[in-house]
């Protein structure tokens, strides 16, 4: 039970006070975004350096397309909307995958900061950028290998997971702009 309860209190405190402040697209003053309608989504970028076996900007690339349509919007790959769009360019400035077994013991962190710049499709001038971040830690190591197990567990797959987040991030703060919130 004590070691149930332990866990318990561990994962939220990893879940509950690693978050991010939701990210804001900032635009220069008096740019408005309001009336766009259709979004073009360009590839994401990898700009870390590194590679991986998992093709984690494909999978985010259609994160958000998934994410923007969500909201309403109607998306088209590159080259495939009108001159009227809003082109949606997205680069990894970091990614890690994390280790689900390493956040037993308090590292093994997974995550993400992904550079966006929104550009009207008409004059090709950048109109609105934003970085988002995300992190998903291991927290501290545990004093109950029981619990560590469990909260490592809970933890597997963070490395699709973040990209999800990352892109509903970025599609809520689009959708924000563009409504005026």
């Amino acid at each position: 039970m004590r070691c149930s309860l332990v866990a318990l209190t561990v994962l939220l405190l990893v879940t509950g006070c690693a978050t991010e402040p939701q990210p804001q697209l900032v635009t220069d003053p008096g740019v408005s975004l309001a009336g766009y309608k259709e979004l073009e989504v360009a590839p994401a970028v990898n700009n870390t350096g590194q590679t991986f076996d998992f093709d984690f900007v494909s999978v985010f690339t259609e994160d958000l397309k998934s994410a923007l349509q969500a909201k309403g919007y109607h998306v088209s790959n590159v080259n495939g909307s009108t001159p009227d769009a809003l082109i949606v360019q997205c680069t990894f400035v970091t990614y890690s995958p994390g280790n689900a077994t390493e956040r037993m013991v308090g590292a093994g962190t997974t995550e993400a900061t992904v550079k966006t710049t929104v550009v009207d499709k008409k004059s090709g001038k950048a109109v609105g950028d934003m970085v988002t971040t995300k992190k998903i830690g291991g927290g501290f190591p545990l004093l109950c290998p029981a619990c560590a197990v469990i909260v490592a567990a809970s933890t597997i797959g963070e490395y699709k997971r973040i990209l999800q987040g990352v892109a509903d991030d970025v599609a809520s703060a689009i959708d924000n702009k563009i409504k005026g919130s």
